[in-house]
């Protein structure tokens, strides 16, 4: 989907911080110029999520963080020789142009899983449908994330939620809602069925 959220979901994941609105969280994911300038990703990049004693092991001082180019690596780095436990993300493209490089993304790094990001004022749309057959057709397991439920207007919500359950009966997979951390187990077993 396109302007979802993918790449400030993986970049308040990975930085531990919440977005201002304006871009910041997925300024830490977008790797080019020309990708800060228009928000969208346009290639594959890797991201890490770190933990060690059941912390998250951020890369410095979240704070004092610059997003921008040179400091992907470094920080990549940092997490990764700090944390004992490690979640590889890989961002990918969500607009149609893009979709070779996502495709790529899905086989060349042999995921464990896929998250298709949704964004809820927006519903389902080709590209929704498109990655989750992606998922489906390689066999990788997959979630989705609804994104923006607080822009979306309740009926809009019910709506987009409605029809992602459709989609996932049309592909063969079950919908799991997950609304607290009670939750979690529930879906965890849905996947792995």
């Amino acid at each position: 989907n396109v302007d979802s959220g993918k790449s400030t979901l993986v970049g308040c994941l990975t930085r531990g911080l919440l977005d201002d609105g304006r871009g910041k969280a997925r300024s830490y994911v977008l790797r080019h110029q020309h990708e800060q300038k228009r928000g969208q990703s346009s290639a594959v990049t890797m991201t890490l999520m770190g933990y060690k004693a059941g912390e998250q092991v951020l890369p410095g001082n979240p704070a004092d963080a610059k997003p921008g180019r040179g400091s992907h690596n470094k920080d990549f780095f940092e997490v990764a020789s700090k944390a004992t436990h490690r979640l590889q993300l890989v961002d990918l493209c969500g607009h149609q142009k893009y979709l070779k490089s996502s495709i790529y993304g899905l086989t060349a790094m042999s995921p464990d899983a896929a998250l298709v990001v949704v964004g809820a004022e927006r519903g389902i749309q080709r590209m929704t449908r498109e990655h989750v057959g992606l998922a489906c057709a390689l066999r990788i397991p997959f979630f989705i994330v609804m994104t923006k439920v607080d822009m979306a207007p309740p009926d809009v919500l019910k709506e987009s939620q409605m029809r992602l359950k459709r989609l996932l009966k049309r592909a063969g997979r079950k919908a799991f809602m997950v609304r607290e951390e009670a939750d979690l187990e529930g879906a965890i077993r849905c996947m792995e069925a």
